[in-house]
């Protein structure tokens, strides 16, 4: 993207960052949505994570009992 001279002489870049439209500028109730969608997928991942290390656990302690 090529840039422009603004009145001090400096170069000025016009246009946007990216050629993919943010779409959820328009509406917040969407945004707030995908944040929502994301807390709760990563927060689902993290709850498996952990029940996942406490079963390991817990097999680990019955291993050295027997």
């Amino acid at each position: 993207m090529a840039g422009e001279l603004d009145r001090t002489g400096r170069c000025v870049y016009v246009g946007a960052m990216s050629s993919r439209p943010d779409k959820n500028r328009d509406n917040p109730a969407t945004a707030r949505e995908e944040r929502l969608k994301a807390a709760l997928k990563s927060n689902i991942a993290r709850r498996k994570a952990q029940g996942k290390a406490r079963e390991d656990t817990n097999r680990t302690q019955n291993d050295h009992e027997q």
